[in-house]
């Protein structure tokens, strides 16, 4: 009786007033500032994150397993148990988001769902300034703290590992205007994934340019690399959006540079080329003697390849194959 009371005395205040009327789901359900959030931690983090899942459900129409889903790929986890406390504050922020204004969920949805076109970048999946000095998940670059940082979504069902947060230059920038780092990181990770590499035309142009600087006279006849130098000249030529580069080019074109690079130099490009050379060598030569039919995928193979090198590297210790 008293909470029946309660509930007719709030209905008469709401009619009365239909602005104080709560959006679905949230009555009593205070929502949680990223402040009071980072108080929080572990079995507190994960009470708050379940007693959002309901009122998600009752404001978006959605079931709750594809709604667990959906909040695992934005805290970048495969399920909730793998989530740290981060994390878990990432995925409270977007449920409160979420039942406060559905419409946002399904813009959500839809920017996951959305193709990619060749040459292009996803749109972002969330964007904030950085709490704290870091460096970016993808290229390595120092991160300022308030430098705005952000996170894309994985493409769904192709068993990438998760980005982390990504600097401003990563999210926008790294395909319309590649740095040779730029270039060498999606060598990385598409050959990881796959067997080439598919550039676009600024890219190619970036690498071709790289490439001629480090090439030798005696071996520019060098079939491989002839055959990457010849690719690239007609991708750039043809304003290409998605040229191929096959594995055997690019292995040359990477002994190439390293060969060419100052060995005591310490830039990120000099590093993430070592660390790029290093590990397509492991993937060639597997010295874990790792069996791919132990493994679901080639793609989580050559996955476990990196995660197991006995030489951690700035790459392998960000893990990958990432999607780029």
């Amino acid at each position: 009786m008293k909470q029946l009371a309660q509930a007719l005395t709030l209905a008469d205040r709401w009619i009365a007033d239909p602005s104080q009327l709560p959006q679905t789901g949230t009555a009593l359900r205070p929502v949680l500032s990223e402040e009071e959030l980072e108080a929080l931690h572990g079995k507190e983090l994960n009470q708050v994150f379940s007693q959002w899942v309901g009122p998600l459900a009752s404001a978006t129409g959605e079931r709750i397993p594809l709604l667990q889903l959906w909040l695992n790929d934005v805290m970048g986890v495969e399920t909730r148990s793998e989530a740290g406390d981060e994390q878990l504050r990432e995925g409270i922020l977007h449920a409160q988001a979420w039942v406060q204004a559905p419409v946002s969920y399904r813009e959500h949805l839809r920017a996951a769902q959305a193709e990619v076109e060749p040459g292009g970048m996803p749109e972002p999946m969330r964007i904030r300034p950085a709490r704290a000095e870091s460096t970016c998940n993808l290229c390595t670059r120092p991160v300022g703290e308030g430098d705005m940082v952000g996170r894309l979504h994985a493409p769904a069902g192709r068993r990438f590992a998760r980005m982390g947060w990504l600097c401003t230059h990563c999210l926008y920038d790294r395909r319309a205007k590649p740095r040779r780092l730029d270039v060498l990181l999606r060598i990385f990770h598409q050959t990881f994934s796959g067997d080439g590499v598919r550039l676009n035309a600024a890219e190619a142009e970036a690498f071709l340019r790289w490439l001629l600087e480090a090439l030798p006279p005696a071996e520019a006849g060098q079939e491989a690399a002839q055959e990457a130098i010849t690719v690239l000249g007609h991708g750039i030529d043809t304003q290409e959006i998605s040229l191929l580069l096959r594995y055997e080019p690019v292995q040359a074109v990477v002994r190439t540079l390293r060969q060419a690079a100052i060995p005591e130099a310490v830039d990120p490009p000099n590093a993430v080329l070592n660390a790029v050379a290093q590990h397509l060598a492991e993937w060639r030569d597997n010295p874990q003697r790792l069996d791919p039919a132990h493994y679901p995928s080639r793609k989580a193979w050559r996955r476990a390849i990196l995660e197991q090198t006995t030489q951690p590297t700035v790459l392998s210790q960000r893990g990958g194959p990432f999607p780029v």
